[in-house]
Order: structure tokens, then C-alpha cells, then sequence
């Protein structure tokens, strides 16, 4: 331990700042939240979602079918409340879900789509979240966010 005016400091939160200065604390949150997310969200959906990153207050959230997608907007509101309830997910206040490789466990979904995903850019997710992030109602913004990303992902497919 290390004293400093008079006080000793914790171990985890001398971790915690060197982890803030060196830059890897969303990656360090990122981890904490996959690590208890399938005692959020349950076994079933933990099969198919798998947390893809954490950016301020928000979690980043791939889903192996678009169909799942939807389901998981539907609850979004739901498994923000269990999140909240660990330590690791009291900061996070939204979730953005988006269909992305499951790095082999889509396979386990018994619900498949017959299209490619095909994952955001980076300024794409940007550019929904600052559309959808105007609307004031969290249904219609979700509902907005999820037509956003049906639009891109439409894109896509055509230029491919």
C-alpha cells in the first residue's frame, strides 16, 4: 500500500486511475460487463448478444439475427434495470444493439438470417446516435435507431 496525506489507498483504485491515465478503463468495463452479462440477460439471449464494446454511458450490444434484434429492443428497458443492478453496468443508461459476428456462437441461435451482417462503421453508429439521441422518447428513439440501422445495413448490402 501506498500512503499518501496520512491515508492509505486501495489497491483497485490506484488500478483504477493508472487505468483511467493509461486509457484502457472502457475496455476494463467492457470486460466487467461480459462477464456478468449472462446472469443479466439470461442463458438464452446470452447465446445469441454478446457485449461488443462500451462507449461513456453507452453498451455496445451484437446480436447473431435481426430478428433477435427487435425482441431485445423490446426489452432493452428490462435489461437496462438487471444491468444496473451489478456494479460493473450502474453508468450505463443506453444500449445500442446492431447484428455482428458472434465469433462462432451465432451458430447456437435457433433463429438464423439467410443475409450477411454487415457491422457498422464506427461513424455510422455515431451519426444514429446522434439522430436517435434527439428524441426524447425512449420507444420512438429506439425505434428510430433500429430503422437507421435496417437503412445502413440496406446500403451496404447494395454496394456489395
Amino acid at each position: 500500500m501506498t500512503k499518501k496525506e496520512g491515508r492509505f489507498i486501495r489497491l483497485g483504485e490506484i488500478l483504477e486511475n493508472s487505468c483511467s491515465r493509461l486509457g484502457v478503463d472502457q475496455d476494463l468495463r467492457q470486460y466487467k460487463i461480459q462477464k456478468v452479462w449472462s446472469q443479466v440477460v439470461g442463458g438464452p439471449i446470452a447465446a445469441i448478444s454478446q457485449v461488443a464494446g462500451v462507449k461513456g454511458q453507452t453498451l455496445f450490444v451484437e446480436v447473431s439475427d435481426p430478428i433477435w434484434l427487435q425482441e431485445l429492443h423490446f426489452l432493452q428497458d428490462q435489461i437496462l434495470e438487471k444491468l444496473r443492478g451489478f456494479p460493473e453496468g450502474e453508468k450505463i443508461s443506453r444500449l445500442f444493439f446492431r447484428v455482428g459476428n458472434m465469433d462462432g456462437e451465432a451458430a447456437a441461435s435457433p433463429v438464423r438470417s439467410s443475409r450477411p451482417a454487415f457491422p457498422l462503421t464506427a461513424g455510422e453508429i455515431q451519426e444514429i446516435e446522434s439522430l436517435s439521441g434527439q428524441i426524447s422518447d425512449p420507444e420512438t428513439a429506439n425505434l428510430i435507431r433500429g430503422l437507421l440501422v435496417k437503412g445502413y445495413s440496406v446500403v451496404r448490402r447494395g454496394k456489395q
